[in-house]
């Protein structure tokens, strides 16, 4: 039995705050690894991955607008406007197209969407940057964006009812399939080439000072990236179920929603800086990726070291970089 909008209103804050909170300290153990070295000190503008702290910081912004939100929408319908005669606490809740609304909607489609992009760019380099891998996933990406602008104008003609009411359910239902099918492509790929690496590599007898395959980086990498997407995945499929229900449940399954993309997104930045850390001690060596004229090559610990290593590592994940060709 799905709970009444109100209280649904109030579970999404609680799970909102936990995830909240969880979110923050992951931030800022990913930042720790984004803006200080290992000994502690600040790292030099070149040695700082731009990208990912420019991402990070996208992400926050929008974890943070999400959670004001919610927490003045509900304070507006219980508290504010609660015996003003406008309706109460059920008239705000179901105002889809109110801008409180609409605002949480555009955070949770951004952060979805961005955790897509971020997928396919990781999925891009890791293939030595051939777009042609990426072009399946891609399309789908597009489409999930199409229909997060239907759901976006679906709410915005919506005078009055849950967001998951009407049009909005198939919108809902489209794009949060498309996000599972963009999930699951890229991390396959991601999985699959890293495999393929990792059996090479071992083929050819690169790996001598790994005793088994737990102990490898490539596996710690697959593992990592493995566990991350299926938390991302988890994640659409709850929402997913939540636009099915065509009920209140809808709302406490996007508590989930915001917070869990940035969550993933930091703790790759967490255990990726934690594996470059581990691959400076001797006699462990890192694999390269290899562009399609050269084969993989083992790198030296100094060159693990390395400040561009350092850049690279922690954003392909253990230790894992492209050589450029020649």
């Amino acid at each position: 039995m799905a709970p009444s909008l109100a209280g649904a209103e109030l579970i999404e804050d609680f799970i909102s705050s936990a995830m909240y909170g969880i979110y923050l300290v992951t931030l800022a153990m990913a930042g720790t690894a984004l803006l200080t070295t290992k000994f502690g000190r600040l790292r030099r503008r070149a040695g700082i991955n731009w990208i990912l702290l420019v991402v990070s910081v996208v992400l926050f912004v929008n974890a943070t607008l999400n959670y004001f939100l919610t927490i003045t929408l509900t304070y507006d319908a219980l508290v504010a406007y609660a015996y003003d005669g406008s309706g109460g606490a059920d008239h705000i809740l179901g105002h889809a197209s109110g801008w409180k609304t609409f605002v949480k909607s555009v955070n949770v489609t951004l952060q979805t969407l961005i955790g897509g992009f971020i997928l396919l760019y990781r999925c891009w380099s890791v293939y030595n940057k051939r777009w042609i891998v990426v072009v399946l996933p891609g399309i789908i990406w597009v489409a999930d964006i199409a229909c997060a602008i239907g759901i976006l104008v679906h709410l915005a003609r919506t005078q009055d009812g849950r967001i998951n009411s009407g049009n909005g359910v198939d919108w809902g239902l489209s794009f949060w399939t498309l996000t599972i099918c963009t999930n699951i492509a890229s991390t396959s790929l991601i999985v699959w080439r890293i495999w393929h690496m990792e059996r090479m590599n071992r083929k050819d007898g690169q790996q001598e000072s790994v005793q088994s395959t737990d102990k490898s980086m490539l596996a710690q990498t697959m593992r990592s990236i493995v566990e991350s997407g299926m938390i991302y995945t988890a994640n659409s499929i709850l929402q997913l179920a939540g636009f099915a229900s065509g009920t209140t449940w809808v709302y406490i399954a996007s508590a989930f929603a915001v917070s869990s993309v940035g969550i993933t997104f930091n703790l790759i930045i967490i255990r990726g800086a934690r594996q470059h850390v581990e691959v400076q001690d001797p006699p462990v060596s890192s694999i390269r990726f290899a562009s399609a004229r050269t084969s993989p090559t083992c790198t030296s610990d100094r060159a693990i070291a390395s400040e561009h290593g350092d850049k690279a590592n922690v954003f392909m994940l253990a230790s894992l970089q492209e050589d450029s060709l020649p």
